[in-house]
């Protein structure tokens, strides 16, 4: 009666913004109230030692626990910089152009279903991502390079969204030659293209993973075996799997990157194969009928992703960070702010013993419950009602 269709919707837009901000002071006070904050840059440090070792040693005389391009890139990074303040610095610039780019891939994502769906989502995300009282290092503080993996996971969703199979596909293949989990994509590409797209996208896939690795075929393949077999033979961390046992990553001190890493163990070996008939099993269901042309590719990731991390035998704290970005796009932004918030305060519970398994299970009971979720939206939207940026979860 007072007011118009339109400033109703700036109303109802200003108050879930101030929810949000409440949300976001709320937790902030939460954590201050028994969080250690963590702004030492830890990991940063660690890195700062490999690539000096690196450069000491000789590139292919270091392996690292990482797939090829990141080593490639801390070998160049800490050419330019010889000094650890001056690496930290330079990694705090990285970690906000990192963080502005996902939320731009939010905003170009999501933009069909209007610009303030777009700028609220990128808005929530950003927040979220200032936190600064977590133990779980996260925006400024965060001492992973795992923003990294994450755009080129959403730039190639974005690409194939755009119906730019080829480039999608180079930055797939960049982001699994990164952190393995961008490899996701090449299971959307593979269920939802047409059968000569598939044969195309796979190709460049398998022929940009294999230019990333022809330097050490030509060189030296030991940094490669020796990043295989410490991964493959790695007990499992920070998940129920090896409960009632408290396990936390190992951290090979760098002196000793220098010599070939071997062994034959394979723990929880099973656990991969049940991970993966998951998968597969989800994308068959995909593959139905009458499923097709219901699902977004980024509700695809999402799924994909949670199984990931459901069935893996190690999950760091910060491995919630690969979702963050995806629950914007499938879900409304402030139930997306909320769940993100849920992690990040269930995160900061694991580094104390009295609660260390609450959060670990309670962070696992998250991702299942996010899958089922998922699963319910997806089977519910009528074929042809969701855009080819997403589904979102307005049910909540």
């Amino acid at each position: 009666m007072f007011f118009g269709a339109r400033h109703k919707g700036n109303i109802l837009l200003a108050a879930r913004l101030v929810i949000m901000v409440v949300l976001f002071v709320l937790l902030q006070k939460l954590l201050g109230m028994f969080a250690r904050a963590d702004h030492s840059y830890g990991n940063v440090r660690w890195y700062f030692d490999v690539g000096a070792a690196m450069h000491e040693k000789g590139f292919f005389n270091v392996w690292t626990p990482y797939p090829p391009v990141f080593p490639g890139l801390l070998y160049l990074l800490s050419a330019f910089e010889k000094n650890i303040v001056g690496f930290i610095n330079f990694w705090k610039i990285l970690n906000i152009t990192g963080l502005a780019l996902i939320a731009y891939l939010i905003f170009k994502t999501v933009q069909e279903e209007g610009l303030e769906r777009a700028a609220y989502a990128a808005l929530g995300f950003v927040l979220v991502n200032a936190t600064w009282a977590s133990r779980m290092t996260i925006g400024l503080y965060m001492d992973q390079f795992d923003y990294l993996p994450v755009i080129l996971m959403l730039a190639s969703l974005y690409m194939l969204m755009k119906k730019k199979p080829g480039l999608s596909a180079i930055l797939c293949g960049i982001g699994f030659m990164t952190k393995m989990f961008p490899g996701a994509v090449l299971l959307i590409a593979l269920l939802t293209l047409g059968k000569r797209a598939r044969v195309v996208y796979a190709v460049t896939f398998a022929a940009v993973c294999v230019a990333i690795l022809v330097p050490y075929l030509v060189r030296d393949t030991e940094p490669l075996a020796s990043w295989y077999n410490f991964s493959a033979s790695r007990d499992g961390w920070e998940t129920i799997w090896h409960y009632p046992k408290v396990k936390f990553p190992p951290i090979p001190n760098p002196e000793l990157l220098v010599r070939p890493f071997r062994s034959d163990a394979r723990p929880y070996s099973w656990l991969t194969y049940i991970g993966a008939l998951s998968m597969l099993g989800y994308m068959v269901w995909q593959r139905m009928g009458r499923m097709r042309g219901r699902v977004s590719y980024a509700g695809q990731a999402l799924c994909l992703l949670l199984l990931l991390l459901i069935f893996s035998k190690g999950v760091s704290s910060y491995f919630v960070f690969w979702i963050f970005p995806l629950l914007f796009i499938c879900h409304r932004p402030l139930p997306a702010f909320f769940i993100c918030c849920a992690f990040v305060l269930v995160a900061n519970i694991e580094f104390f013993v009295d609660t260390h398994w609450l959060s670990i299970w309670g962070r696992h009971g998250l991702f299942i419950l996010l899958f089922i979720w998922q699963v319910i939206v997806q089977s519910r939207t009528p074929a042809g009602a969701a855009s080819p940026a997403a589904v979102s979860g307005s049910a909540l």
